[in-house]
């Protein structure tokens, strides 16, 4: 995120080829990235670091929500350029939310549902 940093605040580089390994992914929104407060934001959205991403999607999807509203409610707050694909990738392997038929909500208690998990907390 240094480089992202720095990429930002000095300017991008003219051409894709130019432009650091690393950052590539970022190119194409390079436009709408700014930095607040030492926080990378995309539209008022936060660019988190690859090494935060599957905390971030495991908080988005608690309850289970489903893979879309999961898309939905990451889209209203945070930002990275495979978003969409990580969020279907870490849901597909979600026990609990697979285990559900048509991914319902349901018919147990809530209680029951919080002490299950997708990342093995019991």
């Amino acid at each position: 995120m240094q480089k992202l940093v720095q990429v930002i605040r000095s300017g991008w580089p003219a051409k894709y080829r130019e432009v650091p390994r690393e950052l590539a992914e970022y190119f194409s929104v390079r436009d709408e990235l700014v930095i607040d407060n030492g926080v990378i934001l995309k539209s008022q959205r936060v660019v988190v670091p690859e090494s935060l991403r599957r905390v971030y999607i495991e908080q988005l999807h608690r309850g289970h929500p489903g893979v879309e509203a999961t898309k939905r409610r990451a889209r209203d707050v945070v930002y990275w350029p495979t978003m969409t694909k990580d969020i279907e990738y870490v849901i597909s392997s979600c026990k609990p939310f697979n285990s559900i038929p048509n991914h319902t909500k349901p018919k147990i208690p809530r209680k029951i549902i919080q002490h299950r998990s997708c990342h093995g907390h019991k």
